[in-house]
């Protein structure tokens, strides 16, 4: 398997299988990655009738993401010479993550 990056029709395949879990008033928020803003993404999210907004460029302390790596990284420096399953903490912090609803 070659390793490459995630293409804009990568992108497109994954919005198609999240589209049945968006309810109708659904916003998608994402960041300014180039693959988010081609043509074709543009045309998929105008076709479905999802709003879309993008974060502010250059400012990762507004996305969300990185909040929850910020997070992680700190139990790592604490806790790295506790016995713990890494695993077993990252899972919980996002399902605490995950669990967030955003009123606008």
């Amino acid at each position: 398997m070659e390793k490459r990056g995630v293409n804009a029709d990568d992108f497109i395949i994954f919005l198609t299988k999240l589209l049945p879990d968006l309810k109708p008033s659904s916003v998608i928020y994402l960041d300014n990655a180039a693959i988010h803003k081609t043509a074709r993404v543009e045309q998929w999210f105008a076709d479905h009738g999802i709003n879309v907004f993008y974060s502010s460029p250059y400012s990762p302390d507004y996305n969300p993401i990185e909040l929850l790596f910020s997070q992680l990284k700190q139990i790592v420096k604490r806790d790295r010479y506790q016995n713990w399953p890494l695993i077993a903490v990252i899972e919980r912090k996002m399902k605490s993550f995950l669990s967030i609803t955003l009123i606008m």
